[in-house]
């Protein structure tokens, strides 16, 4: 393994730092090195990414960034020229839905992508549970617990109401 480089997507969840953190470490334990892309998709898109040394990934470094422009062929076809450029042999990328398409589209434009569900939503498609969920829902709990009397909450979940019927269920 020559180089891998580290990307977060979307808004963000619990764990995603430590994830990448976990792969870069994964990766620099193999022999390999480790680019961390900032400003998500887009600073991909851009070239805005920097060696990291083991065990540093996370934190605001690898926040994401929206970039719709992805959609388009000739935008993931340049960020897959990108990775190319960079020496990075693949890319691991931590999000959502959203970062799962985006993923998905570099790897149609011939990059070597590995998508790591992260969305306290938990709308990643064939994901059981994804990263960040747990918190949300220990989240949700304690704000129940410190209510005093009825409590009407409104919750994430975009499409699906999955933290609404746990966080409920586990109330």
């Amino acid at each position: 393994m020559a180089r891998i480089a580290l990307l977060a997507g979307g808004g963000g969840a619990p764990g995603v730092g430590e994830a990448l953190r976990s792969a870069g470490a994964a990766a620099a334990a193999a022999g390999g090195s480790v680019l961390g892309v900032r400003r998500g998709f887009l600073g991909l898109h851009e070239g805005d990414a920097a060696p990291l040394a083991p065990g540093s990934p996370g934190g605001g470094l690898l926040e994401g960034a929206p970039f719709p422009a992805l959609r388009e062929p000739a935008a993931a076809a340049r960020c897959a020229e990108r990775l190319r450029a960079m020496g990075a042999d693949g890319l691991v990328v931590a999000g959502g839905e959203g970062s799962l398409q985006g993923a998905l589209a570099l790897a149609r434009a011939g990059a070597r992508v590995v998508h790591l569900p992260a969305a306290v939503e938990n709308d990643v498609a064939g994901t059981d549970v994804s990263l960040g969920v747990d918190s949300a829902v220990n989240a949700i709990l304690l704000l129940v617990e410190r209510a005093e009397g009825p409590v009407v909450m409104e919750v994430p979940g975009r499409l699906t109401g999955y933290l609404a019927l746990v966080g409920a269920a586990a109330a």
